[in-house]
C-alpha cells in the first residue's frame, strides 16, 4: 500500500495536558501506523493539537474516524464541536517509535518539574508550619508568662490580706488576753470582798451573841 501522509488537528478549549497525546499515540500503534507525531499549539487563541500521519488511506481514514468520536475523547478534555479537521500533508513525519522515545522522555522532564514544584511547595509549607509554630511557641510562652504574673499579683494580693488577718488575729490576742486578765483581777477583788464580808459578819455574830449574854 502507497503511504499517504496527512495532518490533522483538534481544537478545544481544554485539549493540552489531558492525555491526549497519549491516547492517539496507542491509537496509531494498534492501527499500525508507522509514522506519527503529535504536538500542542495554539492557534487564534484556542489549545491545539496537531497531529501528522504517515500510512496507508485505509489506516488513516479508521485513525480519523475513531479520533472524532466523542466517546473516545480523553475524559477531561474540552473539544470544540466539528473542530476535529483533516488535510494533505507536505511536512517530514518521522516514526512512531521515534515519537515514542521522545514523548517519554518530555514526560518525564514534566515529572521532575512537577516534583520539583512539589518539594518547592513542601518547602514552603514546611516554613510556614515551622513559623506557625515558632508563634504558636511564643504566644505559649506569652501565656505562661501572662499567667505567672497573675499568680504572682494574686499571691501579692493573697500576701497582703494574710498579714491582714495576721494582724486582725493578733489584735484579738491582746484583747483576749487582757480580758482573761482583768477577769482573774476582778475574781481576787471578788474573793477578797467576800473573805471581808465573811469576816465582818463573823464579827457582828460575836458581837450580838456577846451582848446577849450580858444580858441574861
Amino acid at each position: 500500500m502507497a503511504t499517504v501522509k496527512k495532518k490533522m488537528l483538534i481544537k478545544g478549549e481544554k485539549v493540552h495536558d489531558v492525555g491526549y497525546r497519549l491516547l492517539l499515540t496507542n491509537l496509531a500503534d494498534d492501527l499500525g501506523i508507522g509514522n506519527f507525531n503529535a504536538k500542542n499549539v495554539k492557534a487564534n487563541g484556542r489549545q491545539v493539537v496537531r497531529v501528522l500521519l504517515g500510512s496507508s488511506d485505509e489506516n488513516i481514514n479508521k485513525f480519523f474516524d475513531l479520533a472524532k468520536k466523542p466517546e473516545n475523547f480523553p475524559e477531561h478534555a474540552k473539544v470544540d464541536s466539528g473542530a476535529i479537521t483533516i488535510e494533505d500533508c507536505e511536512e517530514y513525519v518521522g516514526t512512531l517509535d521515534s515519537f515514542r522515545m521522545r514523548f517519554m522522555t518530555e514526560q518525564q522532564y514534566k515529572f521532575v518539574d512537577a516534583a520539583n514544584g512539589l518539594l518547592c511547595e513542601f518547602k514552603g509549607s514546611r516554613n510556614d508550619t515551622n513559623q506557625n509554630f515558632a508563634n504558636l511557641t511564643k504566644e505559649t510562652r506569652n501565656g505562661f508568662t501572662k499567667t505567672d504574673n497573675d499568680f504572682n499579683t494574686i499571691n501579692t494580693k493573697y500576701g497582703i490580706l494574710s498579714e491582714n488577718i495576721n494582724a486582725i488575729a493578733q489584735s484579738m490576742n491582746k484583747i483576749f488576753e487582757e480580758f482573761v486578765a482583768e477577769r482573774k483581777d476582778f475574781k481576787k477583788e471578788l474573793a477578797k470582798e467576800r473573805k471581808e464580808a465573811r469576816t465582818a459578819t463573823k464579827e457582828i455574830v460575836a458581837a450580838i451573841l456577846t451582848l446577849a449574854k450580858s444580858k441574861t
